[in-house]
């Protein structure tokens, strides 16, 4: 056998899954495309060369962790919620507010409010020159946080644990979220 035909016979029992017709549009795919582009260009090439497909990624990237953040955060409000209205105690987070909603009269959202933000301004002071900017976006969160602890507990108002069954749901609610 000559060596050609010995490159020949290896070539063919080493085939890969993958035939010609795909070994082509692999090769002729272009560097800039992204899986954007290609879903919504037949063509596989992108259109623009200012990286409009990074910025689509990143804005994909930030909606996905702003939602996972907010479902944290309703999970969590009405975890403060359940275990507020079954008496069983808070949590070391909100322990603070609750105390202080007790005492002032206003809702425990609120005080979450009052309470988180001056934790916030306080590391101002506490850090100096390592404080970033950023950290502000803080109070925004907590006043979220706080808003949904007191939709969480206007939803969950009615719900009032008779039983020990009862405060046995609370408690499970607590402990797994």
């Amino acid at each position: 056998m000559t060596e050609d035909s010995e490159k020949q016979n290896f070539n063919e029992k080493t085939q890969s899954p993958i035939q010609n017709d795909d070994l082509s549009q692999l090769v002729q795919k272009d560097e800039s495309t992204c899986d954007i582009c290609q879903e919504e260009n037949s063509l596989n090439q992108c259109p623009s060369t200012d990286n409009t497909h990074d910025k689509r990624q990143k804005a994909i990237e930030y909606t996905k962790r702003v939602v996972f953040l907010l479902v944290g955060l309703i999970i969590m409000a009405f975890s403060v919620a359940f275990s507020i209205n079954a008496q069983l105690g808070t949590s070391p987070v909100s322990s603070i507010p609750y105390v202080t909603s007790i005492t002032s009269g206003l809702s425990v959202g609120a005080t979450t409010i009052i309470v988180n933000t001056i934790i916030v301004l306080l590391q101002i002071p506490i850090m100096r020159k390592k404080f970033k900017l950023i950290r502000i976006l803080q109070i925004p969160v907590c006043t979220v946080f706080g808003l949904m602890i007191d939709l969480a507990s206007l939803c969950i108002a009615d719900i009032m644990p008779n039983n020990t069954m009862q405060n046995g749901y609370c408690v499970l609610w607590e402990l797994f979220s």
